[in-house]
């Protein structure tokens, strides 16, 4: 193993400047990404390919140079160790999560070459009608009327598969407010839970015959919470839970705008893949009625789901406008070689 590999293995903050060190030229043509991690590489690298690289003319052809940064305060240290090189600043764009920073009144820096996602995080992309219509088209390959007609005598074809997600997913937003509510009043008063913690399918139930999201109580829990406290090893101090009562109200009002902003990209994440895997085998039992084959050869899980349905999504509007701009910036450069 090289020094800068090995580098990276043991400081992938420090590994990310010393190669951004090697392939950067301050009259060179080279395209700096910075990113949280291997996530955000699957995610990201599609719309900055298309949207910048590839759409560059021949005589400003970029070479494209992604670093992960182990996460997002990483990031912002690249940043603040990147930018004073930059002649352009469009030569290095950092992209980072916005998780509850908001809600915790975190002060991160702000600049024209910073995306910070609309939602929580990049997750919550892939969760919505339209990748669901892209799965049940292009990887269940439910794109006949024939087969679509055969599960409407079931009560599931794809109108009606894209209804009830939504219903459902609307449903998953209102019983995680409570949740998510707590979590952010614990982490106000510096309480750290492990949020990769929680097993959600321990708190909620999906029928597969339904297809419909229940909560449920932990065996030999009193309660979500108490298991959330179990699992998250912390106990919730005395008079927080008027604090959780207050902030859960205020999440109610931001239900009806987005309940993106909330919450958290993998717990939808893992709606979706829940869903998915219901859905599979109801639709396995439904043909089979109908003396039809049904198998799927691409499973998704949690960790394939961003390399798989990353290219899925439609690019998010305030994304597009950001690598648009800074693919202008690098064309309209009144420097030959910057």
């Amino acid at each position: 193993m090289d020094f800068l590999a090995s580098l990276k293995e043991s400081s992938p903050e420090a590994g990310a400047y010393q190669e951004f060190l090697l392939y950067y030229q301050p009259k060179g043509k080279t395209l700096h990404v910075f990113l949280e991690g291997n996530d955000d590489f699957s995610f990201y690298t599609n719309y900055v390919n298309n949207i910048i690289i590839n759409s560059l003319p021949e005589d400003k052809h970029y070479n494209y140079y992604p670093h992960l940064c182990a996460n997002k305060q990483g990031v912002y240290n690249l940043y603040q160790q990147v930018t004073p090189r930059l002649k352009n600043k469009s030569r290095g764009l950092f992209f980072v999560d916005k998780d509850f920073s908001e809600f915790l009144g975190e002060i991160y820096p702000s600049d024209e070459n910073i995306y910070v996602t609309d939602y929580y995080s990049i997750e919550n992309f892939l969760v919505s009608e339209n990748v669901l219509k892209r799965v049940l088209q292009e990887i269940y390959h439910i794109n006949s009327l024939e087969l679509d007609d055969l599960l409407a005598k079931s009560s599931l074809d794809k109108n009606y598969i894209l209804y009830i997600f939504m219903q459902e997913l609307k449903t998953f937003h209102l019983l995680m407010i409570p949740i998510i509510a707590w979590i952010i009043c614990l982490k106000r008063l510096s309480i750290k839970p492990n949020l990769n913690n929680v097993k959600l399918d321990k708190i909620f139930h999906l029928d597969e015959t339904r297809l419909t999201i229940d909560k449920i109580n932990k065996s030999g829990y009193l309660s979500r919470f108490q298991y959330l406290e179990a699992v998250f090893n912390v106990s919730t101090p005395p008079g927080v839970w008027l604090q959780v009562l207050n902030e859960a109200r205020k999440l109610r009002i931001i239900f009806d705008q987005n309940p993106k902003i909330y919450i958290r990209g993998k717990y939808e994440l893992w709606f979706l893949i829940c869903f998915l895997n219901k859905l599979e085998k109801r639709l396995r039992d439904e043909l089979e009625v109908h003396k039809k084959p049904f198998s799927v050869k691409t499973k998704i899980n949690n960790e394939n789901a961003i390399e798989i349905l990353g290219t899925r999504v439609y690019c998010p509007e305030s994304l597009n406008r950001f690598l648009v701009n800074h693919r202008d910036n690098i064309m309209n450069s009144v420097e030959i070689n910057i």
